[in-house]
């Protein structure tokens, strides 16, 4: 059974519901309490150059592990696949090119998430 968090109004001191905006009880505003606010915050620059690094680990350090690793999957598949039919140089391109959009990703999804 999860407890409803609350805080006291320091305009009325009536106990209120934490994530309030505006005391029920004397109506005034409610100050943003430094932990609610707070949220980790994760670097665009280190999710792209991790994205570039290894395909889709980007997305892992966002916290979007499934989406890394359908990512990390699919390049790889394409790789096996595209090896039998492509030069060593041609599958080279097509995991630089899903390398690229993997960093692209990632950097919208940060710039998303910030």
């Amino acid at each position: 059974m999860s407890e409803e968090r609350t805080k006291f109004c320091p305009h009325c001191g009536a106990m209120i519901p934490y994530d309030e905006a505006s005391c029920p009880a004397c109506g005034e505003p409610q100050p943003v309490l430094e932990a609610a606010s707070r949220k980790p915050v994760k670097k665009t620059w280190i999710a792209v150059l991790l994205s570039l690094l290894v395909t889709g680990l980007g997305h892992v350090y966002l916290g979007r592990w499934r989406r890394g690793l359908t990512i990390f999957i699919m390049t790889l598949a394409v790789g096996v696949v595209a090896s039998l039919y492509f030069t060593y140089d041609q599958v080279m391109f097509i995991g630089l090119l899903f390398a690229l959009f993997s960093a692209y990703d990632a950097y919208l999804l940060s710039r998303a998430q910030s």
